[in-house]
C-alpha cells in the first residue's frame, strides 16, 4: 500500500511539473526548469516542449544546437512533433545546414505516426519542387491528408491549387468551398473566399455553400460545437 501510494504522489508530481512546462501564463523560467526536470527524466513531451524552448529562447539562453538535442531525444522515442520539428529545422536552414532532402525525412517520419503539419509540409515541398521533383498530384494527396485531420494550412492549399488549376483542372467551386471551410484557421480565407465569389453565379456559390456545409457535417469531430474544446 505504501509503495502505491508512493508511486501515485510521483505521477501526480510529474503531471504538475508537466503542466507548469507547457503552460503558457507560466513564469519562463518556471516553464524550463519544469521541463527540464521532467526531460532528464526521459519524458518524451517534455523533451520536445525543452526543445521548443530552447529554441525560443524562453527560460533560457536561445540555442538551435540545445533545441535539436532535445528533439532527437523526443523523436527517438516515436514524439512526432519533435520529428516535424526537426524537419522545420532543416526546411528553414534554422540553426543546421537548410536540405529540403534532410527535412523531407523526417517529415515522412511524423507522418508516419499521422502527425498533419508534416503532410502539410511536405506538400509544399512537392509542390514547389523545393529539392524534390515538383509533383502537384502528390503535394494534392498530402494536403488532403491533412486536411483530413483538421489542418487549416492544407485545407487553404487546396483551395489555391483549385484557384490557380495547379495539378487540377481550375474550380472555383472548390476552391470557393475549401476557402470556405478553412474559414478563421488561415488570416486570408475568407477574404480569398469572397474574392473568388466575384468571379461565380449564385448558383455556383451556394453550390459551393453546400458541400463546405456537407463536409463539416460529415466530420464533426473537427468542429465542436461553440464553447466546446476540439475533441482528440
Amino acid at each position: 500500500m505504501k509503495l502505491l501510494l508512493l508511486t501515485t504522489v510521483l505521477l501526480a508530481s510529474t503531471g504538475n511539473a508537466l503542466a507548469i512546462c507547457a503552460g503558457s501564463d507560466t513564469d519562463p523560467a518556471a516553464a524550463f526548469a519544469a521541463c527540464r526536470q521532467i526531460a532528464d527524466s526521459g519524458d518524451a513531451d517534455a523533451q520536445r516542449m525543452l526543445g521548443n524552448l530552447y529554441q525560443a529562447g524562453n527560460g533560457v539562453a536561445q540555442s538551435n544546437t540545445d533545441a535539436l538535442v532535445w528533439y532527437r531525444k523526443a523523436a527517438d522515442q516515436g514524439n512526432a512533433a519533435a520529428m516535424h520539428n526537426i524537419g522545420v529545422m532543416y526546411d528553414s536552414g534554422n540553426g543546421v545546414p537548410r536540405d529540403h532532402i534532410v527535412a523531407a525525412e523526417w517529415y515522412r517520419q511524423a507522418i508516419d505516426r499521422n502527425f498533419a503539419p508534416a503532410m502539410y509540409n511536405l506538400g509544399l515541398l512537392y509542390e514547389y519542387g523545393m529539392s524534390l521533383k515538383q509533383d502537384y498530384a502528390m503535394a494534392m494527396q498530402l494536403y488532403r491528408q491533412a486536411a483530413e485531420l483538421g489542418e487549416p494550412l492544407a485545407q487553404f492549399a487546396i483551395a489555391l491549387l483549385y484557384d490557380k488549376g495547379l495539378g487540377v483542372e481550375a474550380d472555383l467551386v472548390q476552391a470557393y468551398m475549401w476557402f470556405d471551410i478553412t474559414g478563421a484557421g488561415h488570416e486570408n480565407a475568407i477574404f480569398n473566399r469572397d474574392s473568388v465569389a466575384t468571379d461565380m453565379q449564385p448558383d455556383q456559390i451556394a453550390r459551393a455553400r453546400q458541400l463546405a456545409a456537407e463536409w463539416r457535417a460529415a466530420r464533426p469531430q473537427l468542429f465542436p460545437p461553440a464553447g466546446d474544446p476540439p475533441r482528440s
